[in-house]
């Protein structure tokens, strides 16, 4: 038990020396690099943050593990877009860009969209309904599209800013830390959700319970500290790009991987939760799409959201 205990405090301290060395890291890049913050919180940080959901649910539908790759990615992108954008928006309220409101946001949720498609047509299936390569290939040609748009994006910006101060940074240590930033939060993540799946199966919880909150919040923690340093640090599009980039990274492209190398078996029950955090989305949307803000109302209601998903997957074991 006591070993238990110091793993999860170096995993802590970890993820939080990771968290902070990301961001530095990912905001000199932009700096140097002349590209938003924006793009790099969406690319760089968002993939990275991602890999433990990617290791996960791939290494999970491998062992066909279904219900636990799918709940990874469901709970993550539910833990995501409430407890931290939550979280961080009551440290200090944050300005939400405008790419964000019209284009990232939406993409997620037509990705939770198209996932909650293909598993509307379980119950009308003969036998034990799957996400084949054919679903993923939808969901990949949506991610390769979505990732055009931004790669295109940080190209005009590019072109558009102006300014040689930025020289004196060095590029190639801004990448040192991103990539030392990395390294810190897969590991310091996996030190605490190994522990906690341990103790999950010790207490006999179900593979679906296990999945969307346990390993889902334990491969989210890299999120949750870099968006938590980047708000403390007033990098608002870092902090907010960070969590909606990897909603579509999880949804849109560890999925379909996943169905590529061993077809789904989706479970019905999964609806209520993705339509859950399709209607979340879209409450974060109608609170920040006319002022662009994040306010502390809204965080609150987040976070109370997130409360209740909790409260409603525990009674559901």
């Amino acid at each position: 038990m006591w070993l238990s205990i110091l793993y999860f405090c170096f995993g802590l301290a970890l993820l939080i020396w990771g968290a902070d060395m990301l961001v530095d890291g990912a905001s000199k890049l932009a700096q140097r690099l002349r590209i938003s913050e924006l793009v790099i919180g969406l690319v760089i940080v968002a993939f990275g943050t991602s890999m433990p959901e990617f290791v996960v649910s791939l290494s999970a539908s491998l062992k066909d593990a279904n219900d636990i790759a799918i709940a990874n990615v469901v709970g993550s992108n539910i833990f995501n877009l409430l407890f931290i954008l939550g979280i961080a928006g009551i440290i200090f309220p944050m300005t939400v860009n405008k790419s964000i409101i019209q284009v990232d946001l939406p993409t997620s949720v037509l990705g939770a969209l198209i996932l909650l498609g293909a598993g509307l047509l379980a119950p009308m299936a003969s036998s034990p309904y799957t996400i084949s390569w054919g679903e993923g290939l939808l969901m990949l040609i949506v991610f390769i599209i979505y990732m055009s748009y931004v790669v295109i994006m940080a190209m005009k910006d590019r072109k558009q800013s102006v300014g040689t101060e930025t020289k004196h940074i060095n590029v190639w240590w801004a990448i040192a830390l991103i990539i030392v930033g990395l390294i810190c939060l897969v590991f310091g993540g996996n030190l605490l959700v190994d522990n906690a799946i341990e103790l999950a199966e010790y207490w006999g919880m179900s593979e679906k319970f296990i999945g969307i909150t346990i390993v889902a919040m334990g491969t989210s923690l890299p999120e949750l500290a870099t968006s938590v340093v980047a708000a403390v640090k007033r990098k608002d599009d870092i902090a907010i790009a960070n969590v909606v980039g990897s909603n579509v990274f999880n949804i849109l492209f560890i999925i379909p991987i996943c169905s590529f190398f061993n077809p789904l078996t989706y479970s019905v029950k999964f609806n209520y939760d993705i339509m859950f955090l399709v209607a979340a989305s879209v409450i974060f949307w109608l609170f920040t799409f006319k002022n662009r803000q994040q306010g502390r109302v809204c965080s609150v209601v987040l976070l109370l959201l997130y409360v209740l998903f909790t409260i409603y997957t525990v009674m559901q074991g």
